[in-house]
């Protein structure tokens, strides 16, 4: 989440993870030339591009976790929903 993946040893995350494990990004732009990991290909990936808090708020509204995730954001967020 909002990162370019290019500095070590965080560049090597989406490698430690157990192969068919799926993988998100949430982010500005893809990591493929940053950080080397292509988050738009391949089955387990998939790459949610815009800003992370944005891009958060639209996926726990879509899901329908509004009043479960009120509950455990801090208030200075509350606003944003």
């Amino acid at each position: 989440m909002g990162t370019a993946l290019a500095v070590a040893p965080f560049n090597r995350i989406p490698q430690m993870i157990k192969q068919k494990c799926p993988r998100i990004l949430f982010n500005m732009n893809n990591t493929k030339e940053t950080g080397g990991y292509d988050f738009t290909k391949g089955e387990d990936k998939l790459f949610l591009e815009g800003k992370c808090d944005e891009t958060i708020i639209k996926l726990v509204k879509d899901c329908g976790w509004d009043s479960d995730f009120k509950l455990i954001l801090p208030e200075c967020h509350q606003n944003k929903i």
